[in-house]
């Protein structure tokens, strides 16, 4: 499913994972091209920050980890286009 949203950031990823045992999960941030987007992430709220840098389409992976349950991630396509 495709989805415009201007961006407002920050974005709350959060939701997107529950860890199974209620254990705080860890959080982390990858971008394919650095150069589309600076993007950032606070480790322990899932706060993410993405600032566009220029026209173009990119890929942000979301992972989040914990202790017990181990690893799961959310991929999305972030596009920036011209005003």
């Amino acid at each position: 499913m495709d989805q415009n949203i201007v961006y407002q950031g920050p974005f709350d990823f959060s939701p997107f994972f529950k860890d199974p045992y209620g254990d705080p999960l860890t959080y982390s941030i990858a971008i394919a091209d650095s150069s589309i987007a600076q993007v950032s992430i606070n480790s322990s709220t899932g706060i993410a920050y993405i600032r566009p840098l220029k026209v173009g389409k990119t890929t942000i992976t979301i992972t989040a980890s914990g202790e017990k349950s181990g690893v799961a991630f959310f991929t999305f396509t972030f596009s920036v286009y011209e005003d």
